[in-house]
């Protein structure tokens, strides 16, 4: 429990005036006036030290409440240097932010053409130095937040100290207080103790006073030194803060500069496309036109080249059949052997040994090439010679029935019945050609084809004229086979059933099966050739008495 100086006062007179009344009881009178005024003189004495101490205490505590102000202060200070320090932290963020937009500026300037890349790099160096005049600007700044922040920890240290020299003169001040209590106390029992007390407290008092006026000397110097690092701080603050400004300050202009070299460049590279816009559109429109002239001249061109090549082809194609046609101009004739005419196909016509015409003699062979090449059915009388005693007699035989096709011919026969018979001679149906060979292109290369054309039928009984039918046949080169038939031959169909294409002598020929609608159910084989160099026609022969012939549709 503290009690208060003027308490300790209070009671310190309370003991003197007690022990004074307890001395009148044992002496003379004569002694109580020198008593009571040595007693006086003590109490005036101890008056003067109560308001002594009072007078250091309001002191002390003033020295402490100046030391806390001025500690305030140091706080202040230094909240305003780390202000500064923000607004130059700031400062340099935004030299950054206009440094980044002079690289994308730069970024974009190198983009432009090759003719606008120098000044793009004088572009490039001014930022390159702004950029440096940046990095000083910061590496000043940093230094110089070091050694304010060096200051402010100076000033918060120098802070400390003046509270702690608060708080030991506040320390000390309630330690004198309890010695003054306890001499006060102690001069309640005993006077001459109590003066000792007061001597001692007198003693006591002033050391205290001593140190606690050093401390707040002490506190006082190190807040000015405090309040001088701050000032210096705040100085060194202002004077980057300036310097920073003028380093941001010349970055602006130099990327000013910058910008209106990049603006320059964009200007200049977008003249400079459109020059070449210009003329690209330009030979683009000459190119169209030299296009579309060409187009006409190729146009008017296409028709004359394509009737030229036709008639190239055409040509091509009509030396090669001449070429085909002449190599040997009597293949259209049957061939005289002895007295047999001879067809591609075999014997077509001889007499019998045992009939009356077996000493007859045919005198030639049948031509067909003075006939014409169409699909009409053609005649020709065959005539045999009779030597007899008196005379030679030449009869007329028969007819040949034919049909010229451009690579072929297939014939029939009709019989003279009213000079030979069934057992006089021999007709057979036949055919001459052209074969197609094995070195045929058309052959090499066709798929499917189809062939069209007549059928002729020799009729033995009677003199009745060849019968003239259809005929049809599908042919697949891929897989070598063939099939059709004869159809509206006297009123019968003939189907020539599935056969096989192959070679005979490098000559492509064909053959298979047929039957016919006839009630008896008449049945035989095929056999045929294909005639020109490229397969054009076919003809052939169907049992014993039908020969037919067709070109490829």
């Amino acid at each position: 429990m503290q009690i208060s100086v003027k308490t300790t006062a209070l009671a310190i007179l309370a003991s003197l005036g007690i022990t004074a009344c307890g001395s009148s009881g044992g002496g003379g009178g004569a002694s109580t006036p020198a008593n009571n005024a040595e007693q006086t003189k003590q109490i005036e004495a101890l008056k003067k030290q109560v308001e002594l101490e009072q007078q250091a205490a309001r002191s002390a505590q003033n020295n402490a409440n100046q030391a806390t102000q001025q500690a305030k202060v140091s706080e202040q200070a230094k909240l305003q240097a780390e202000a500064n320090l923000a607004k130059a932290q700031k400062a340099v963020d935004k030299a950054a932010q206009d440094l980044a937009t002079a690289q994308q500026a730069v970024k974009d300037a190198q983009a432009a053409t090759a003719a606008e890349q120098a000044k793009a790099q004088k572009a490039a160096q001014d930022l390159a130095a702004a950029q440096q005049a940046v990095k000083d600007a910061e590496a000043a700044t940093v230094a110089e937040q070091a050694k304010a922040q060096k200051a402010a920890d100076k000033a918060a240290q120098d802070l400390a100290a003046a509270q702690q020299a608060v708080k030991d003169a506040q320390a000390a001040t309630v330690a004198e207080r309890a010695k003054a209590q306890k001499a006060a106390d102690k001069a309640a029992q005993d006077l001459a103790t109590a003066q000792q007390a007061v001597r001692d407290a007198e003693a006591a008092t002033t050391a205290e006073q001593d140190r606690a006026r050093q401390a707040a000397e002490q506190a006082a110097r190190e807040l000015a030194a405090a309040q001088q690092a701050v000032k210096d701080a705040q100085a060194a603050t202002v004077a980057e803060q300036a310097k920073a400004q003028q380093a941001a300050e010349q970055a602006a202009q130099e990327l000013a500069t910058a910008q209106q070299a990049v603006r320059d460049a964009e200007a200049a590279a977008s003249a400079e496309q459109a020059k070449a816009q210009q003329a690209a559109e330009q030979a683009a429109q000459e190119l169209a036109a030299a296009q579309n002239q060409i187009a006409n001249l190729e146009a008017e061109l296409a028709p004359i080249r394509a009737e030229a090549e036709r008639k190239r082809l055409a040509a091509e194609e009509e030396q090669r059949k001449w070429a085909f046609l002449t190599q040997d101009g009597a293949w259209r004739h049957l061939n005289k052997d002895y007295n047999t005419l001879m067809s591609s196909s075999g014997h077509s016509f001889s007499f019998d040994s045992s009939g009356k015409a077996a000493k007859w003699v045919l005198p030639q062979g049948v031509d067909f090439n003075s006939a014409a090449i169409d699909d009409n059915l053609k005649s020709q009388p065959v005539y045999a010679t009779e030597t007899t005693l008196r005379e030679e007699k030449q009869h007329q035989i028969a007819t040949a029935r034919f049909i010229n096709q451009q690579y072929s011919t297939y014939l029939n026969w009709e019989r003279n019945t009213s000079v030979i018979n069934t057992d006089d001679a021999y007709l057979y149906p036949g055919y001459v050609a052209l074969p197609t060979t094995s070195n045929s292109e058309y052959i090499k290369n066709a798929t499917k084809a189809t062939y069209q054309g007549k059928a002729l039928k020799r009729n033995d009984f009677g003199n009745q004229p060849v019968s003239l039918g259809d005929f049809s046949l599908a042919v697949d080169f891929e897989n070598a086979n063939v099939k059709g038939s004869i159809s509206n031959l006297d009123g019968y169909i003939y189907t020539l059933e599935q056969g096989n294409i192959a070679l005979d002598n490098d000559k492509v020929i064909f053959s298979g099966s047929y039957k016919s609608s006839y009630e008896y159910g008449e049945s035989g084989s095929y056999r045929g050739v294909f005639a020109g160099p490229n397969a054009e026609e076919v003809v052939g022969k169907a049992g014993y008495n039908i020969s037919f012939g067709g070109k490829r549709q």
